[in-house]
């Protein structure tokens, strides 16, 4: 139940409205992202990989930077109404997730 919180909260159809305007915004930005997500794991990815034990790929690191700083600067405008609509999504999921465990405790 609370392991499905997160995929519950990214699949309310709310959400995946918002995401869409997000990536729309972020693309008239010059940022081609589907999602805030698979924005924050495709730079999670390249930074653990250029980041790597003895690796000396100095100037790939110093590039995928200046893209990640890119991006970073059109999510500051893109963002906030997906944040908005994602605080709605989550305390609806917390609540209901709250009566669920209530119902469990009394029956």
């Amino acid at each position: 139940m609370i392991e499905d919180f997160d995929v519950r909260v990214k699949a309310d159809p709310r959400m995946t409205g918002a995401a869409k305007e997000w990536s729309a915004c972020m693309t008239e930005r010059g940022q081609l992202f589907v999602t805030p997500w698979a924005m924050r794991q495709q730079f999670q990815d390249v930074s653990e990989e250029l980041c790597m034990v003895g690796s000396d790929r100095h100037r790939q690191y110093n590039d995928a930077l200046v893209r990640e700083l890119a991006a970073a600067a059109a999510n500051l405008e893109c963002e906030p109404a997906l944040l908005e609509v994602e605080d709605q999504v989550i305390a609806e999921e917390r609540a209901g997730l709250l009566d669920a465990l209530n119902s469990a405790e009394q029956g």
